[in-house]
């Protein structure tokens, strides 16, 4: 377990994760009013 974990964080460090497949787009409208939501909370 320790060697997989040090592995990830290999990985991650030098770049290698995430690669695209590991990750996922937003369309940028939708990403806005995320952020608008988002400052609106942290406002209070």
């Amino acid at each position: 377990m320790q060697a997989a974990v040090a592995d990830y964080a290999a990985e991650v460090r030098s770049g290698a994760f995430p690669e695209q497949q590991h990750t996922y787009s937003i369309p940028e409208e939708e990403l806005a009013l995320f952020e608008e939501a988002l400052a609106e909370v942290r406002a209070g």
